[in-house]
């Protein structure tokens, strides 16, 4: 099992978060939509998560921006077939899990033959970033819980091992 990383007050540390030891500070690490390494720093690992939270807020508000700055209205059919190709390339990517319909499969066969606007193509790249954050962080989340129920069955079975040592403890009678 690969070791988990820990800052100085022992706290198990995400995917992409290290606690520098040169200043204490906390970096988060991450790729942006046009892959360029960014980071993020805090003093604190609270601040450092609210941060991260608002990365994902902020990829959120570009989507939209980029829907505005291009003129693409929320219910054209250039919008409709991008909202499918995010369903589409968020399932590729293991971030969700949803079902296709008979309609959606088929319109992703046309799509394949047909290009992508300028729109659509940045509009992935953001897609692509933040399905790569919600990973790292589901990732981190899911090995929390497995260690809290790895240290929680290892205390079962050390009170399981001291209350059988207390029922079969000899007892002995002192003469008066």
């Amino acid at each position: 099992m690969a070791k988990v990383r820990k800052d100085l007050r022992g706290r198990s540390l995400r995917k992409g978060e290290v606690q520098r030891s040169s200043d204490k500070r906390y970096m988060y690490t991450y790729t942006d939509p046009m892959g360029r390494r960014k980071f993020i720093y805090a003093n604190d690992l609270a601040e450092l998560r609210e941060k991260e939270a608002k990365l994902m807020k902020d990829i959120d508000k570009s989507q939209k921006d980029l829907q505005e700055l291009y003129g693409v209205h929320s219910e054209s059919q250039e919008q409709k077939d991008l909202e499918l190709l995010k369903k589409y390339q968020d399932n590729r990517n293991g971030v969700s899990n949803d079902k296709f319909s008979k309609e959606e499969i088929d319109r992703l066969k046309k799509l394949q033959n047909e290009p992508l606007t300028e729109y659509q193509k940045k509009a992935l790249m953001i897609n692509s970033s933040k399905d790569a954050i919600r990973s790292q962080i589901d990732q981190n989340d899911l090995k929390a819980m497995n260690k809290t129920m790895s240290i929680n069955n290892a205390k079962l079975e050390q009170l399981k091992s001291h209350v059988s040592s207390l029922i079969f403890m000899p007892v002995h009678y002192g003469r008066s």
